[in-house]
């Protein structure tokens, strides 16, 4: 709803500083790719703590923070990632991970 607007109106208590050691660009793109991992995963998975999770295509932009997220929201799960870069995965969180 304008989030790829040169201007748009916004209610001051729904905006958060831009993080200074990253550019314009980058703070948008975490925004829109964090909120969409973590809607997929809490609000239309349903994960809950102890679920096993698989993620494909790890290394893309959704995908990195989904990892982060679902570590996060299913505490002591299994978390597989796939097709991805296997070392990013991993350092991100993922228990096993599948090239």
């Amino acid at each position: 709803m304008g989030g790829f607007a040169e201007y748009a109106c916004a209610v001051p208590s729904r905006l958060a500083l831009k993080p200074r050691n990253l550019s314009f660009a980058e703070a948008a793109a975490v925004s829109v790719a964090a909120t969409t991992a973590f809607q997929a995963l809490r609000d239309h998975g349903h994960l809950q703590p102890g679920q096993r999770v698989l993620i494909d295509g790890a290394s893309g932009g959704v995908a990195t923070f989904a990892i982060q997220i679902a570590k996060a929201l299913a505490q002591r799960s299994r978390l597989f990632a796939a097709l991805g870069k296997v070392d990013t995965a991993r350092a991100l969180g993922a228990d096993h991970v599948i090239d």
